[in-house]
């Protein structure tokens, strides 16, 4: 098979791994994992490898009314957003409610108004959230934005937001529900994240698709080795016949609970 094509069945995986966790949980529920070539992966872990981009396992807010459910997926980033990512902005106060309910658009009841279901009208200017991400009241009704919204502002991918009660969300590119797989249309919009959750991502692990390992002695220092293959370094996950194992101090060791990413 062609690296390309290789490459599109990579990307057409991981989103499929969006649709089958798009189901309904309590938003205090605990973290959300992603799952990749049949391994499971906490919230917050990168993962990369050979024609495999590098990706991060988020929680998304299923496009709800008021913002209820999420679902795990796998997201890419840019070197430029993961960089404005370090940067945490604070909002003043918690009368807006953009970072956790959805609008869904209707024509406005008045002219030059825009109109949410279930909702009073917006003026004209004003910004909301909807499924398929930020959009602006116009004259014509609500033209979308390619940026997250709070408060009436915009701000772009990588922005990291922390509300009046101490949680924090983050400007990341989704994928549109209900999942596609012949569009795979994305928008930006708002997901958890953490200091716990970044600390984990600034570490990325080095991962294969549908490969099984047999393991070998590895030619360098503090590596892990696959008959096979070249050597993996410390942090790689792989599957074996005993299942996930994952490379620590240069000995492959059984990828549970307490080996887990941290």
């Amino acid at each position: 098979m062609k690296s390309a094509a290789k490459t599109i069945i990579i990307c057409v995986l991981a989103l499929i791994a969006v649709a089958s966790h798009a189901q309904a949980k309590p938003d205090n529920a605990g973290q959300v994992a992603c799952r990749f070539a049949g391994v499971s992966y906490p919230e917050g872990t990168v993962i990369n490898g050979e024609r495999i981009p590098e990706q991060m396992c988020v929680r998304a807010s299923n496009p709800s009314p008021a913002g209820q459910g999420y679902h795990s997926e796998w997201i890419r980033m840019s070197k430029e957003a993961q960089e404005r990512s370090s940067q945490i902005i604070t909002l003043p106060d918690a009368s807006d409610k953009n970072l956790n309910s959805f609008c869904r658009p209707t024509a406005g009841k008045k002219e030059g108004s825009c109109g949410c279901e279930g909702s009073s009208d917006f003026p004209a200017g004003a910004m909301a959230r909807s499924g398929k991400g930020a959009m602006q009241c116009g004259q014509n009704g609500w033209r979308p934005l390619v940026s997250c919204v709070a408060q009436n502002k915009e701000y772009p991918e990588g922005t990291v937001m922390r509300t009046p009660d101490s949680s924090e969300q983050m400007c990341a590119r989704v994928v549109n529900l209900p999942f596609d797989p012949r569009s795979r249309e994305t928008h930006l919009d708002w997901v958890r994240t953490s200091k716990e959750l970044r600390e984990r991502s600034a570490k990325s692990l080095a991962v294969m698709l549908n490969s099984m390992c047999k393991p070998a002695p590895a030619k360098q220092s503090g590596f892990c080795g696959c008959e096979g293959f070249s050597d993996f370094a410390a942090n790689s996950v792989m599957q074996s016949a005993d299942g996930p194992i994952r490379c620590e101090n240069g000995e492959w060791k059984p990828l549970n609970k307490s080996s887990a990413p941290k």
